[in-house]
């Protein structure tokens, strides 16, 4: 009994801190739908290795913090239609900040993936 209600509480407190974040996410893509409703998509291309994770950070979107979000189980984030300039890192070259320029077209998704061969970022248009 002495260790469930510990348990219990920690369950309670990751449920409550899981609640606040979603909902500070979804503030922050409301936000920025209100100041650009026709935001592109751009999928976070994540490939799972033998030795861990394939991951790709993403610092900053125009300067700004990237407004994260889910898209069913892919990762992406919001950018506005027009020019735009990314920065990332992939976990593969930790110490390499990649400045990528997207110049984002009305009703396209993209998708950020990194190229094992040239080692390097890339945005790739999807439709």
């Amino acid at each position: 009994m002495q260790i469930i209600i510990p348990i219990l509480i920690i369950f309670i407190f990751g449920g409550i801190y899981a609640a606040l974040v979603t909902k500070k996410d979804s503030n922050e893509k409301d936000a920025y739908l209100l100041k650009y409703p026709e935001a592109i998509k751009v999928i976070i291309d994540r490939v799972i290795l033998d030795n861990g994770i394939d991951e790709i950070i993403v610092h900053r979107v125009n300067g700004e913090k990237p407004v994260l979000i889910k898209d069913g189980n892919l990762d992406a984030f919001l950018c506005k239609a027009g020019e735009n300039f990314i920065e990332a890192s992939h976990n593969k070259t930790k110490d390499r900040l990649y400045t990528l320029n997207l110049d984002a077209k009305l009703g396209s998704n993209y998708i950020l993936t990194f190229d094992k061969n040239e080692e390097r970022l890339k945005i790739n248009r999807l439709r």
